[in-house]
């Protein structure tokens, strides 16, 4: 030991470093001698924690770090995440460059030297959602509505935090109009027009597709197809006749194919009392006619007005005798078409909808007796594309004697409504099998008149609209809607019984 050279060896602060065996070598000229070995032992305090890890709450994706101070000098760590070793982890900080969800738990450290163990004061890690801007899970529906009447326009949301909602009619903020919802109790011509939401909150905002509202003077025999939310009031009935004719509409099919969050939607109009129709929503039963790529489970719904009267989803076996009984081919047991059985008195509106995309039938049937009460409108709108893409509505007249319809294409006309992207200039044929037997390219301002006495709205004289006047025997007919040129758009297609 450097500079111990007397019979005395002194430690004024005794350190872990001074353990050790210790000898004295004695010399003089004679010669040396050397002493017995001295241990010296030095304990080591048991750790103490004098810095206990603190509890944080930490959004995912974040940075966050548990630390613990300790004492004496030496001393080893070694961190638990709910009791358990976390591998690695044996410094006195615990780090965490970007927090997961999985990283919630309760942490704790143990110290350790020579002299012992001490472990921490647990700490728990809460990990928060990361802030989400808005997104839309429901956009607002085009919606077609009498003047008079109520509309509703609705939007669902998602994302953090407090959602703001702001509701605009063709590109102006509506006063007060702060909720998911915006509705009107009765429509206005003032209140049609194109309506968005935007929906905000504090880390971003999304705006919502255009709706069209459109308010009619009298409704029109069938709402619009739209993409969803509170349907639009069904058709208003029409005049009937003094006398029931001794034939009747028994049948409307649609076959279109629906987009994803597409509602398809029909109207029907009943007069003279209450009369049973069977609804058929057909996508899986389709296969068997070789149709491919047809909606997977179709959901039917009626409503009466904004009223929901009746739903189905997969039809019950109960209805398969009444099929064959109105002419309806079979659908498989189990399938997940959908078909229901409604007392419709009035004027209603039926949607049908489905997950994904496809091939949808939509059928209606009178599955009444005689020729009072009776259908005397149907009709449903859709966009018309090219090919097999175009509108195709079947109908089928039943009784003895010759029906007088009046069928019309509206394009141009449902302009004046507020729908966008019509079809410019819509052609419609009359078919019986595949022989094609009356056909209008621009309705004749004579029919006005016709239109008229059925409670059918006015179209503008000069458009470039289609309407035909025709006499028909019993049978099945089909209508379809083109467009000239090859033209794409919106279109309505409309049968009325004429007196």
């Amino acid at each position: 030991v450097p500079g111990a050279t007397t019979a005395t060896l002194s430690f004024a602060s005794v350190q872990g470093t001074d353990a050790g065996v210790y000898t004295l070598v004695a010399t003089n000229p004679a010669g040396s001698v050397t002493s017995q070995p001295a241990n010296l032992v030095v304990a080591v305090p048991a750790p103490v924690i004098t810095a206990q890890p603190a509890s944080q709450t930490v959004t995912a994706g974040g940075f966050t770090q548990f630390s613990v101070g300790a004492s004496p000098a030496g001393v080893t760590f070694q961190w638990l995440r709910n009791g358990s070793a976390i591998a690695g982890a044996t410094g006195p900080v615990l780090s965490f460059a970007t927090v997961a969800p999985t990283d919630a738990a309760s942490y704790a450290v143990v110290v350790t030297n020579s002299s012992g163990t001490v472990t921490s004061a647990s700490a728990s890690l809460t990990v928060t959602a990361a802030a989400a801007a808005p997104a839309l899970t429901t956009q607002p529906a085009n919606v077609t509505v009498a003047a008079g009447r109520g509309f509703r326009l609705a939007v669902a949301a998602t994302g953090t935090g407090t959602l703001r909602f702001q509701w605009f009619r063709n590109g102006a903020p509506l006063a007060g109009a702060t909720a998911a919802t915006f509705s009107v109790g009765s429509a206005q011509p003032a209140d049609a027009g194109s309506y968005h939401v935007v929906v905000s909150n504090a880390t971003g905002s999304v705006t919502s597709r255009t709706a069209t509202v459109v308010v009619a003077p009298e409704a029109p025999a069938t709402p619009p197809v739209n993409s969803g939310g509170t349907p639009p009031p069904a058709a208003a009935d029409s005049t009937p006749p003094a006398a029931a004719p001794a034939s009747r509409l028994s049948n409307l099919s649609i076959r279109t194919s629906v987009a994803a969050d597409q509602t398809v939607i029909v109207g029907l109009a009943v007069q003279g009392g209450a009369r049973d129709v069977l609804v058929r929503a057909v996508g899986p039963g389709l296969a068997p006619f070789g149709v491919n790529g047809a909606l997977a489970d179709p959901r039917l719904e009626v409503f009466r007005g904004a009223a929901l009267t009746l739903a189905n989803d997969n039809w019950p076996a109960e209805l398969a005798p009444g099929f064959a009984r109105v002419g309806a081919f079979g659908l498989p047991l189990g399938s997940r078409d959908a078909a229901l059985r409604q007392s419709v008195d009035g004027a209603v509106s039926i949607q049908a909808r489905g997950s994904g995309t496809g091939i949808l039938l939509l059928e209606a049937y009178d599955f009444g007796e005689g020729g009072s009460p009776r259908l005397v409108n149907v009709s449903a709108r859709n966009r018309v594309g090219t090919g097999e893409e175009i509108l195709v509505a079947g109908f089928t007249i039943a009784g003895t004697g010759p029906q007088r319809l009046l069928l019309r294409a509206v394009g141009p006309g449902l302009a004046g409504f507020g729908v966008a992207d019509t079809l410019g200039d819509p052609v419609l044929a009359l078919f019986a099998g595949a022989q094609q037997i009356a056909e209008n390219d621009n309705w004749s301002a004579d029919l006005a008149a016709a239109a008229a006495r059925v409670g059918a709205f006015p179209l503008v004289p000069g458009s470039r609209d289609a309407a035909l006047v025709v006499e028909l025997p019993p049978g099945s007919y089909t209508a379809q809607v083109r467009g000239v040129g090859a033209t794409t758009g919106e279109a309505l297609v409309e049968i009325y019984e004429l007196p």
